[in-house]
């Protein structure tokens, strides 16, 4: 990697406002709410109904939830059918917590039920902070990328699940374009872990842990990645490679071989003037017996 290059984490704003534009070029955050209200209403309730105490409440741990978007989601559902929740939040960004907590507010979310337990920690930080608390349900939805070791600390997530807990761990399937395209570039990065639903799975496989998967299709635009002057594609470029302002960093030559790799028939497709890139997730659902 270029000496000069920076890591996107290390410019907290930077990152943020990445992540908004990559977003925002998804474009399909209806499709994946109800993606993931679904498999809560399917698989994840009727398991859950299994383990818990009924006079106890649902115990719900969110990773690196971020602004807490999707989680407020996913906790709507579960108050339908578990009427007392006490969630425990981890996530290392400050601005991302504080939106979060300005969202429960916004929407009364703990006087409907929810009681909250915020922590501006990652998963290293909280394991190491030696907490003996147990879950039912963790929400993992894309922070295993950003793991400092995927198969440890996924083992120390099931360790704190209660008995039959799930984990339900949301991330890029091996066969999507994003995870080709980061697979094949992986080589000139060291700022992310190029992370699939592939290698999840071999942990689980290797401790014999069970699990089901659920995949979907999604899409990226990233036309404007292909225009020099598109401050939206330099973003979305930042936010692929996971460098601060990449365009600017890298040579001309490995600017083309990643530009080259996006378009590709392996990455994207085109429709009509757009680009999209296959950015297909799978949703693993661990269990834990009882």
């Amino acid at each position: 990697m270029q000496s000069t290059w920076q890591n996107l984490f290390h410019d907290t704003d930077h990152y943020l406002q990445s992540l908004k534009t990559f977003g925002a070029a998804c474009g399909e955050f209806a499709v994946y709410v109800q993606w993931m209200e679904t498999i809560i209403q399917e698989t994840v309730v009727p398991k859950l109904k299994g383990a818990l105490d009924q006079q106890g409440d649902l115990r719900v741990m969110g990773v690196g939830s971020g602004s807490g978007l999707m989680d407020y989601k996913l906790l709507v559902t579960l108050l339908q059918q578990f009427p007392r929740i006490t969630n425990c939040v981890l996530e290392p960004l400050e601005e991302q917590l504080m939106k979060y907590h300005s969202l429960i507010e916004s929407q009364a979310l703990e006087q409907r039920g929810v009681n909250f337990e915020w922590r501006q920690q990652t998963i290293e930080q909280y394991e190491k902070a030696g907490s003996s608390a147990k879950f039912h349900f963790i929400i993992a939805m894309h922070v295993l990328y950003y793991f400092d070791n995927l198969e440890d600390s996924l083992m120390y997530l099931y360790s704190i699940l209660k008995p039959g807990g799930i984990i339900m761990v949301v991330i890029s399937s091996d066969d999507s374009g994003t995870s080709r395209f980061r697979s094949h570039m992986g080589p000139y990065h060291e700022t992310y872990s190029v992370t699939s639903s592939a290698d999840v799975r071999n942990v689980l496989d290797h401790h014999g842990i069970s699990y089901s998967q659920h995949h979907e299709r999604f899409h990226v635009n990233i036309t404007s990645c292909f225009d020099d002057a598109s401050e939206e594609g330099s973003m979305v470029l930042d936010f692929l490679n996971h460098v601060t302002k990449f365009k600017e960093s890298a040579t001309e030559d490995l600017k083309q071989q990643v530009l080259e790799r996006l378009a590709s028939s392996e990455c994207s497709e085109t429709t009509g003037d757009e680009i999209l890139l296959n950015n297909d997730c799978d949703t693993i659902i661990i269990s834990k017996p009882r």
